[in-house]
């Protein structure tokens, strides 16, 4: 029998190697981590399969495992026995992974008028402000994702684009209500810049967002700027 499992990505600290940890919270002790977040979620996959296998053979029930979490028992051959038999690249697994800061998470979000909806994932920690001329206007807090990590759910054609100077940049907005939901940036043009502003539900007291001068956009870009 086929099981689903959900999984859990975390991005990991510079002082455990960096990268991300992807847990599945069913299975006690199953993890596996990568340098990002899709590889994660690939390498668990296996863990996945090493966790039921060793449950298979030691006769455990694997449906027991949520009851298991939840009752705060961690039966010590799910652990011991997973390490045995992972991979070696899954192996890192951080001491102090409990003190992650922020985990990937799948919103949801759009325009004013609703025409616009988009879904994405992402880490809110990499949110950040820029106090260039057209995002001090439009008040948007950026949150720069990979284009695979993005999908526009509708209002493909309710968009209009605006461009400026290089023209590199595509300032996408909604036709009706005048939102910018989302755009092309011209920092990373292969990738998609949420306004985390637009996120359904978004609270803006409970994040610290990080700053770019973008009034000096070519001295900044050549410094480690804080979306990658």
């Amino acid at each position: 029998m086929k099981l689903e499992y959900a999984v859990r990505i975390e991005r990991l600290a510079e002082s455990d190697g960096g990268g991300y940890l992807a847990t599945v919270p069913d299975l006690p002790g199953c993890m596996s981590d990568g340098e990002t977040p899709e590889e994660a979620l690939k390498n668990v996959q296996e863990a996945i399969v090493s966790w039921t296998e060793a449950a298979t053979e030691l006769k455990q029930d694997i449906s027991q495992g949520i009851e298991d979490v939840s009752a705060g028992r961690v039966r010590e051959w799910d652990f011991a026995e997973f390490l045995r038999r992972a991979p070696r690249h899954q192996r890192r697994i951080p001491a102090i992974a409990d003190e992650v800061r922020t985990a990937m998470q799948i919103m949801e979000g759009g325009c004013h008028c609703g025409r616009v909806r988009f879904k994405v994932t992402a880490d809110l920690d990499a949110v950040t402000i820029c106090n260039c001329s057209i995002c001090s206007k439009k008040g948007i807090w950026h949150l720069i994702v990979p284009r695979e990590r993005f999908e526009l759910l509708s209002g493909k054609d309710d968009l209009a684009t605006y461009q400026f100077n290089t023209k590199v940049a595509k300032h996408h907005f909604c036709k009706l209500c005048g939102i910018h939901p989302f755009y092309v940036p011209r920092s990373d043009p292969d990738k998609i810049d949420v306004n985390a502003r637009c996120l359904d539900d978004f609270d803006e007291l409970a994040i610290t967002p990080r700053r770019f001068d973008g009034r000096n956009w070519e001295a900044a870009m050549e410094k480690k700027v804080p979306w990658r």
